[in-house]
C-alpha cells in the first residue's frame, strides 16, 4: 500500500527519529544510533548518509 517494503518503511521510520533526535537533544551519535537498534555507529552512518546527504555529526553541527 505505501510503495516500500516493511523494511524500507522501518528504515524511513528510524531515520526520521534519529533526525529529531540529533536536531533537539544532546546524546552522542553513538547512544542515539545504540537506542535505534543499530549494530554499530558505522552502519548507522552509512545509512544516515543515505537518507539525508550528511553523516549525522556534520548534520547535527549544520542544525546548530
Amino acid at each position: 500500500q505505501f510503495g516500500i517494503t516493511p523494511f524500507e518503511y522501518r528504515q524511513k521510520l528510524r531515520m526520521g527519529t534519529a533526525k529529531r533526535m540529533l536536531e533537539f537533544s544532546d546524546q552522542e551519535v553513538k547512544a542515539i544510533a545504540e537506542r535505534l537498534g543499530f549494530a554499530n555507529i558505522y552502519h548507522f552512518t552509512r545509512v544516515f548518509s543515505k537518507f539525508y546527504g550528511l553523516p549525522p555529526a556534520r548534520f547535527r553541527h549544520r542544525s546548530l
